[in-house]
């Protein structure tokens, strides 16, 4: 399914990546249609993953996002770990893990206009 940033006056601006949907003004977030409770911390990280969309988040950006420091790829691995529990990925689907580099969400990503 392809990401779309929705921008028209009647809707709220959401991402929408593989039936994950995150509202950008409110920051609430759906899987499937089901509520998906997150901190600020792992929002702030599924945004990230959401806006590369199918291309690899490297593990410093995604440290940059998270307010961290390089060299903290624990913290990492550990709210990523969070997001995938949540999101019911459990066989790592949807979060992809790019072994010595950073993660990815798997899907297509659309420009916004």
């Amino acid at each position: 399914m392809t990401e779309v940033i929705e921008r028209t006056p009647s809707r709220e601006p959401v991402l929408r990546v593989q039936g994950l949907e995150m509202n950008l003004r409110t920051g609430a977030v759906h899987y499937r249609g089901e509520a998906v409770h997150l901190t600020p911390t792992e929002s702030r990280l599924l945004r990230v993953l959401m806006l590369n969309a199918n291309r690899v988040s490297p593990i410093w950006l995604l440290e940059r996002a998270l307010g961290g420091t390089r060299g903290d790829s624990r913290k990492i691995r550990f709210y990523v770990a969070r997001l995938r529990r949540k999101l019911g990925d459990h066989h790592r689907v949807l979060i992809r893990t790019a072994h010595g580099t950073g993660y990815r969400l798997s899907g297509r990503t659309v420009s916004p206009s």
